[in-house]
């Protein structure tokens, strides 16, 4: 039972390390500061962390914590009136193909 909840939360840490490197790259024209902020984590979360393995408890925290000011961010840019921030930074392959391809 645990390893379904394991695998649950091991594909959502992956998913907001691609969010947050993707939508960094976007933002930087917007909010250069908050996207080096961004940039800067996930450049420091990849040194320590392999895809498909959990990250600890406080390293996930902070990551949500940074998606969320990324959303906000987002929300201000004219691109939010075409994309929301979900549909924006996901893989081109999709999320399922994504997770097979970093064996989560």
């Amino acid at each position: 039972m645990f390893g379904f909840f394991d695998k649950a939360l091991t594909k959502e840490h992956m998913k907001l390390m691609y969010q947050n490197s993707m939508a960094s790259n976007f933002l930087m024209r917007f909010d250069p500061s908050l996207a080096e902020k961004a940039a800067r984590q996930v450049d420091s979360i990849q040194l320590i962390w392999q895809p498909g393995k959990k990250l600890p408890h406080g390293v996930a925290d902070s990551l949500l914590s940074v998606n969320r000011e990324l959303r906000r961010a987002y929300d201000q840019t004219p691109a939010r009136y075409s994309k929301k921030f979900d549909d924006a930074f996901q893989p081109i392959m999709g999320w399922k193909a994504y997770f097979e391809d970093n064996k989560a």
